[in-house]
Protein backbone atom coordinates (compact mmCIF):
# COMPACT_ATOMS: atom_id res chain seq x y z
CA UNK A 1 0.00 0.00 0.00
CA UNK A 2 1.07 3.14 -1.06
CA UNK A 3 -0.20 6.14 0.96
CA UNK A 4 -0.05 9.57 0.91
CA UNK A 5 3.02 10.77 2.95
CA UNK A 6 3.40 13.82 5.02
CA UNK A 7 6.27 15.06 3.06
CA UNK A 8 3.48 14.90 -0.45
CA UNK A 9 0.66 16.52 1.54
CA UNK A 10 3.08 19.40 2.80
CA UNK A 11 4.08 19.44 -1.35
CA UNK A 12 0.46 19.50 -2.89
CA UNK A 13 -0.20 22.25 -0.25
CA UNK A 14 2.82 24.42 -1.04
CA UNK A 15 2.29 24.13 -4.85
CA UNK A 16 -1.59 24.82 -4.42
CA UNK A 17 -0.60 27.88 -1.87
CA UNK A 18 2.25 28.92 -4.69
CA UNK A 19 -0.82 28.90 -7.70
CA UNK A 20 -3.20 30.82 -5.64
CA UNK A 21 -2.77 33.47 -3.01
CA UNK A 22 -6.56 33.05 -1.88
CA UNK A 23 -6.07 28.86 -1.01
CA UNK A 24 -7.65 27.83 1.84
CA UNK A 25 -4.75 25.90 3.35
CA UNK A 26 -6.27 24.32 6.45
CA UNK A 27 -9.36 23.01 3.80
CA UNK A 28 -6.82 21.33 1.53
CA UNK A 29 -4.61 19.84 4.57
CA UNK A 30 -8.65 18.14 5.82
CA UNK A 31 -9.11 16.97 2.26
CA UNK A 32 -5.76 15.51 2.02
CA UNK A 33 -5.75 13.64 5.34
CA UNK A 34 -8.92 12.31 4.22
CA UNK A 35 -7.28 10.91 1.19
CA UNK A 36 -5.10 9.37 3.11
CA UNK A 37 -7.77 7.60 5.03
CA UNK A 38 -9.15 6.48 1.40
CA UNK A 39 -6.39 3.44 0.49
CA UNK A 40 -5.99 2.47 4.45
CA UNK A 41 -10.27 1.83 4.33
CA UNK A 42 -9.89 -0.32 1.50
CA UNK A 43 -6.78 -2.11 2.35
CA UNK A 44 -8.86 -3.49 5.22
CA UNK A 45 -10.76 -5.79 3.18
CA UNK A 46 -9.41 -9.28 2.74
CA UNK A 47 -7.75 -9.34 -0.83
CA UNK A 48 -8.79 -12.16 -1.62
CA UNK A 49 -7.12 -14.48 -4.82
CA UNK A 50 -10.23 -14.67 -7.12
CA UNK A 51 -10.93 -11.84 -9.54
CA UNK A 52 -13.72 -11.54 -12.03
CA UNK A 53 -13.30 -12.38 -15.80
CA UNK A 54 -14.56 -9.24 -16.91
CA UNK A 55 -11.36 -7.81 -15.37
CA UNK A 56 -8.95 -10.24 -16.41
CA UNK A 57 -10.56 -9.54 -20.27
CA UNK A 58 -9.12 -6.49 -20.63
CA UNK A 59 -7.28 -4.91 -23.99
CA UNK A 60 -4.18 -4.43 -21.86
CA UNK A 61 -3.75 -8.58 -21.62
CA UNK A 62 -5.09 -9.02 -25.43
CA UNK A 63 -1.98 -6.51 -26.61
CA UNK A 64 0.45 -7.51 -24.39
CA UNK A 65 -0.14 -11.65 -25.77
CA UNK A 66 -0.12 -10.44 -29.50
CA UNK A 67 3.09 -8.77 -28.89
CA UNK A 68 4.25 -11.66 -27.31
CA UNK A 69 3.09 -13.89 -29.93
CA UNK A 70 4.66 -12.21 -33.21
CA UNK A 71 7.80 -12.15 -30.92
CA UNK A 72 8.06 -16.23 -30.57
CA UNK A 73 11.06 -15.37 -32.77
CA UNK A 74 13.65 -12.71 -32.37
CA UNK A 75 13.44 -9.58 -34.25
CA UNK A 76 16.27 -7.41 -35.21
CA UNK A 77 16.49 -4.16 -33.00
CA UNK A 78 16.60 -1.25 -34.51
CA UNK A 79 18.49 2.10 -32.31
CA UNK A 80 16.54 4.08 -30.73
CA UNK A 81 13.71 1.80 -30.87
CA UNK A 82 12.12 -0.79 -28.46
CA UNK A 83 10.86 -2.31 -30.95
CA UNK A 84 10.78 -2.24 -35.35
CA UNK A 85 8.11 0.26 -36.92
CA UNK A 86 7.66 -2.98 -39.65
CA UNK A 87 6.80 -4.68 -35.68
CA UNK A 88 3.79 -2.48 -35.52
CA UNK A 89 2.61 -2.78 -39.20
CA UNK A 90 2.68 -5.80 -39.03
CA UNK A 91 1.00 -6.60 -35.43
CA UNK A 92 -2.01 -4.40 -37.12
CA UNK A 93 -2.51 -5.86 -40.18
CA UNK A 94 -2.57 -9.28 -38.66
CA UNK A 95 -5.29 -8.25 -35.56
CA UNK A 96 -9.46 -7.09 -36.85
CA UNK A 97 -9.79 -3.89 -35.08
CA UNK A 98 -13.62 -5.10 -34.60
CA UNK A 99 -11.91 -7.22 -32.08
CA UNK A 100 -11.50 -4.00 -30.12
CA UNK A 101 -14.29 -1.40 -29.33
CA UNK A 102 -15.88 -0.25 -32.45
CA UNK A 103 -14.36 3.39 -32.41
CA UNK A 104 -10.47 2.05 -32.24
CA UNK A 105 -8.82 2.75 -35.49
CA UNK A 106 -5.65 1.45 -37.03
CA UNK A 107 -4.13 4.32 -36.02
CA UNK A 108 -5.05 3.83 -32.21
CA UNK A 109 -3.89 0.81 -32.34
CA UNK A 110 -0.84 0.99 -33.04
CA UNK A 111 -0.68 4.10 -31.09
CA UNK A 112 -1.56 1.16 -28.34
CA UNK A 113 0.75 -1.73 -29.01
CA UNK A 114 3.30 1.04 -28.74
CA UNK A 115 2.47 2.20 -25.35
CA UNK A 116 2.51 -1.03 -24.78
CA UNK A 117 5.92 -2.06 -25.93
CA UNK A 118 6.69 0.54 -23.38
CA UNK A 119 5.27 -1.13 -20.48
CA UNK A 120 6.32 -4.61 -21.41
CA UNK A 121 10.04 -2.97 -21.31
CA UNK A 122 9.60 -1.31 -18.07
CA UNK A 123 8.01 -4.81 -16.47
CA UNK A 124 10.94 -6.99 -18.23
CA UNK A 125 8.46 -9.38 -20.31
CA UNK A 126 9.96 -7.68 -23.63
CA UNK A 127 14.78 -7.83 -23.55
CA UNK A 128 17.22 -7.26 -26.23
CA UNK A 129 20.44 -9.17 -26.65
CA UNK A 130 23.03 -9.27 -29.00
CA UNK A 131 20.39 -7.16 -31.53
CA UNK A 132 17.86 -9.06 -30.84
CA UNK A 133 14.38 -8.34 -29.16
CA UNK A 134 12.66 -11.23 -27.79
CA UNK A 135 9.36 -11.41 -25.68
CA UNK A 136 9.87 -13.14 -21.95
CA UNK A 137 6.49 -14.02 -20.09
CA UNK A 138 7.75 -16.17 -17.59
CA UNK A 139 4.34 -16.15 -15.94
CA UNK A 140 2.41 -18.74 -14.77
CA UNK A 141 -1.41 -17.17 -15.31
CA UNK A 142 -3.22 -14.60 -17.09
CA UNK A 143 -3.54 -12.98 -13.69
CA UNK A 144 0.18 -12.58 -13.14
CA UNK A 145 0.82 -10.91 -16.33
CA UNK A 146 -1.84 -8.64 -15.39
CA UNK A 147 -0.59 -7.70 -12.44
CA UNK A 148 2.75 -7.25 -13.97
CA UNK A 149 1.52 -4.98 -16.30
CA UNK A 150 -0.56 -3.24 -14.00
CA UNK A 151 2.49 -2.21 -11.82
CA UNK A 152 4.74 -1.43 -14.83
CA UNK A 153 1.92 1.10 -15.89
CA UNK A 154 1.55 2.86 -13.01
CA UNK A 155 5.04 2.89 -11.04
CA UNK A 156 7.97 1.80 -13.76
CA UNK A 157 6.96 3.46 -16.98
CA UNK A 158 7.76 6.88 -17.81
CA UNK A 159 5.01 8.75 -19.09
CA UNK A 160 6.63 11.21 -20.73
CA UNK A 161 7.39 8.17 -23.47
CA UNK A 162 4.38 6.59 -23.96
CA UNK A 163 1.74 9.65 -23.81
CA UNK A 164 2.15 12.00 -26.82
CA UNK A 165 3.03 15.49 -25.74
CA UNK A 166 0.76 18.08 -27.32
CA UNK A 167 1.64 21.62 -27.80
CA UNK A 168 -1.76 22.73 -28.66
CA UNK A 169 -3.01 21.48 -25.56
CA UNK A 170 -0.09 22.67 -23.24
CA UNK A 171 0.96 19.30 -22.18
CA UNK A 172 4.59 19.17 -21.91
CA UNK A 173 7.40 16.92 -20.58
CA UNK A 174 7.59 18.43 -17.52
CA UNK A 175 3.71 19.03 -17.18
CA UNK A 176 3.25 14.75 -17.93
CA UNK A 177 6.25 13.67 -14.95
CA UNK A 178 4.03 15.89 -12.72
CA UNK A 179 1.18 14.26 -13.65
CA UNK A 180 3.08 10.74 -13.19
CA UNK A 181 4.48 12.68 -10.12
CA UNK A 182 1.25 12.81 -8.60
CA UNK A 183 -1.01 9.74 -9.78
CA UNK A 184 -1.49 8.62 -6.32
CA UNK A 185 -3.53 11.63 -5.98
CA UNK A 186 -5.48 10.94 -8.69
CA UNK A 187 -6.03 7.87 -7.82
CA UNK A 188 -7.25 8.43 -4.20
CA UNK A 189 -9.84 11.24 -6.00
CA UNK A 190 -11.50 8.16 -8.45
CA UNK A 191 -11.47 5.76 -4.89
CA UNK A 192 -13.00 8.95 -3.04
CA UNK A 193 -15.53 9.09 -5.69
CA UNK A 194 -16.31 5.70 -6.34
CA UNK A 195 -19.57 5.62 -4.02
CA UNK A 196 -20.89 7.84 -6.91
CA UNK A 197 -22.64 5.77 -9.89
CA UNK A 198 -21.34 8.10 -12.88
CA UNK A 199 -17.91 10.48 -12.46
CA UNK A 200 -17.30 13.16 -14.34
CA UNK A 201 -14.31 13.55 -16.41
CA UNK A 202 -14.36 17.48 -15.60
CA UNK A 203 -15.17 17.46 -12.00
CA UNK A 204 -12.02 15.02 -11.68
CA UNK A 205 -9.76 17.12 -13.52
CA UNK A 206 -10.97 20.28 -11.58
CA UNK A 207 -10.50 17.94 -8.19
CA UNK A 208 -6.79 17.15 -9.02
CA UNK A 209 -6.05 20.41 -10.72
CA UNK A 210 -7.27 22.09 -7.23
CA UNK A 211 -4.94 20.01 -5.31
CA UNK A 212 -1.96 19.99 -7.21
CA UNK A 213 -1.85 22.71 -9.14
CA UNK A 214 -1.17 21.01 -12.20
CA UNK A 215 -3.41 23.21 -14.34
CA UNK A 216 -6.65 25.78 -13.92
CA UNK A 217 -9.76 24.74 -12.69
CA UNK A 218 -12.36 24.51 -16.02
CA UNK A 219 -9.52 23.55 -18.05
CA UNK A 220 -10.71 21.70 -20.79
CA UNK A 221 -7.72 20.87 -22.88
CA UNK A 222 -6.33 19.02 -19.35
CA UNK A 223 -9.72 17.47 -18.73
CA UNK A 224 -9.65 15.80 -22.56
CA UNK A 225 -5.62 14.78 -21.81
CA UNK A 226 -6.59 12.68 -18.63
CA UNK A 227 -9.62 11.04 -20.52
CA UNK A 228 -7.37 10.18 -23.62
CA UNK A 229 -5.03 8.93 -22.32
CA UNK A 230 -4.51 8.52 -18.63
CA UNK A 231 -8.32 7.32 -17.82
CA UNK A 232 -8.37 5.48 -21.51
CA UNK A 233 -4.97 3.13 -20.20
CA UNK A 234 -7.45 2.57 -17.01
CA UNK A 235 -9.94 1.38 -19.50
CA UNK A 236 -7.49 -0.55 -20.95
CA UNK A 237 -6.91 -2.85 -17.14
CA UNK A 238 -10.58 -2.80 -16.87
CA UNK A 239 -10.60 -0.48 -13.89
CA UNK A 240 -12.93 2.13 -15.33
CA UNK A 241 -16.05 1.97 -17.46
CA UNK A 242 -17.42 4.86 -19.71
CA UNK A 243 -20.99 6.31 -19.74
CA UNK A 244 -22.38 6.89 -23.02
CA UNK A 245 -22.99 10.11 -23.35
CA UNK A 246 -23.56 13.25 -26.16
CA UNK A 247 -21.58 15.00 -27.54
CA UNK A 248 -22.75 17.93 -25.63
CA UNK A 249 -22.07 16.23 -22.18
CA UNK A 250 -19.07 16.14 -20.38
CA UNK A 251 -17.71 12.66 -20.67
CA UNK A 252 -18.23 10.24 -17.78
CA UNK A 253 -17.55 6.99 -15.79
CA UNK A 254 -17.43 4.77 -13.08
CA UNK A 255 -15.36 2.44 -11.13
CA UNK A 256 -16.44 -0.64 -9.68
CA UNK A 257 -16.13 -2.56 -6.29
CA UNK A 258 -13.42 -4.90 -6.83
CA UNK A 259 -11.63 -2.42 -9.61
CA UNK A 260 -11.53 0.00 -6.37
CA UNK A 261 -9.45 -2.93 -4.24
CA UNK A 262 -7.00 -3.35 -7.09
CA UNK A 263 -6.60 0.75 -8.18
CA UNK A 264 -6.43 1.13 -3.86
CA UNK A 265 -3.45 -1.51 -4.12
CA UNK A 266 -0.89 -0.24 -6.88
Amino acid sequence: MKNISSYRTQYAIARKFYYSETAEVPKIQNELKMFDMVPAYYNAYLFDNTYSENVLNCNALKFAKDISSLLSKPWNAEKGRILPNSFYEQIVYCNDVHVFLNDMSKKNMERYYRQTAYIMKAAGMIKCSKGKVFADLLFESDKDIYFALLEAFWNLTEWELIFPLHSDLNMDKNMVKALHYDRSIFRDILLKERTEKVICMQEVADYFSDLTGISDRGDVDFAFFLDFYLLKWLEHFNLVKYHKSSGLMPRSFEVSSITSEILANI
